[in-house]
């Protein structure tokens, strides 16, 4: 599964032909990424009080939520695992907390430009309902720098 063929694809669903530009470019590497999600304060992951530890034998986050069990509400799971290990590889993003509705990850290196955070933005977008495309611009200033992402679906 290609993370660009299957965004675009997306994109043109939602939106038409216009207006998509393509995968934002890669973050220099940063801080090791399995380090920075492991200093994140899992409180501020956790919504209620039904979170539960779960551990699985996987060698990333990508596969990981492959290998969860997890149903998708967005889509495939290996659509979903195929974009994770695009962001992995692009921003250092790994799996922190998983839910019936809703998926968050650390960003080890988020955008650091107003560029790279509108094309990821877009991505986002693509993906994901929850994000309005009336509020891209805005979204895309939230991303400069964020230590993490949440994705959610109604």
């Amino acid at each position: 599964m290609d993370p660009a063929t299957l965004l675009k694809q997306r994109w043109r669903q939602k939106f038409g032909r216009r207006g998509w530009r393509g995968l934002a470019p890669a973050e220099p590497a940063g801080p090791d990424p399995a380090q920075f999600a492991a200093q994140i304060d899992p409180t501020t992951l956790l919504k209620g009080d039904d979170a539960f530890l779960g551990l699985v034998p996987a060698t990333d986050s990508a596969a990981a939520l492959a290998l969860s069990g997890w149903i998708s509400r967005q889509g495939e799971i290996h659509e979903d695992a195929a974009l994770l290990r695009s962001w992995q590889q692009r921003f250092g993003v790994r799996l922190c907390a998983l839910r019936i509705d809703s998926l968050t990850v650390s960003v080890a290196w988020p955008p650091r430009s107003w560029e790279t955070a509108r094309l990821l933005a877009a991505e986002h977008l693509a993906y994901n309902e929850a994000t309005d495309a009336d509020q891209l611009d805005a979204y895309a200033a939230e991303l400069v720098g964020a230590p993490t992402w949440e994705f959610w679906w109604d």
